[in-house]
């Protein structure tokens, strides 16, 4: 694979899950040797920043990185790790949360076959996306969705996205101030600069 997948994980006091979240990552299928794991610590209080330096030390593929001010929400270790990235493909993972093992093969499957600008995978299946405009509204158009139902377990959605949207916008985060919508915002923002292309 000539691809690097990139991927966040901004960290603020999860120790007592962080191991699963990253080896959840270091045992991806598509073999972690086309992984670049970010772990951006926002100065947590526990063994947090104990353990990633672990991973940094132990696995070419994970790459540790402590913030000097706590930034008070997950926006601000996701823009400091997308200044690190050197992929090509950009993925964030909540530390408390788990990729099934394909999860990154899948997705880069999708993007890679249908030339899109992101994937997703939802509860109902995967959906590969481009930008598109319908009645001057902008919409994620599904290039292709399979409507088998991967990740039951996961209620969020895993996305997947080229780096180049990132860098066309700036390479930003919004943080809203709502704690579970940070990466939603995150998906307009990129689908802002699929369509600027």
């Amino acid at each position: 694979m000539e691809d690097k997948i990139s991927i966040i994980l901004p960290i603020f006091n999860v120790g007592p899950h962080l191991r699963g979240g990253i080896d959840s990552l270091i045992n991806q299928t598509i073999g972690n040797e086309n992984l670049e794991i970010i772990m951006v610590d926002d100065c947590s209080t526990d063994e947090s920043g104990k353990i990633i330096d672990e991973y940094d030390e132990k696995y070419d593929c994970c790459k540790a990185i402590h913030l000097e001010k706590n930034t008070g929400a997950a926006n601000g270790p996701r823009n400091r790790g997308i200044e690190e990235c050197s992929g090509d493909y950009i993925m964030f993972l909540d530390p408390d949360d788990r990729y099934t093992l394909d999860a990154c093969e899948v997705l880069y499957n999708a993007v890679t076959k249908y030339d899109a600008d992101m994937a997703l995978i939802t509860g109902v299946g995967i959906g590969a996306f481009q930008r598109m405009e319908v009645g001057g509204y902008p919409l994620l158009f599904p290039l292709n969705f399979a409507g088998k139902n991967f990740y039951t377990d996961i209620t969020a959605f895993i996305r997947f996205y080229k780096m180049l949207l990132f860098m066309e916008m700036g390479q930003q985060v919004e943080h809203i101030g709502l704690r579970t919508y940070s990466d939603r915002i995150c998906l307009l923002y990129t689908s802002d600069a699929a369509d600027d292309k």
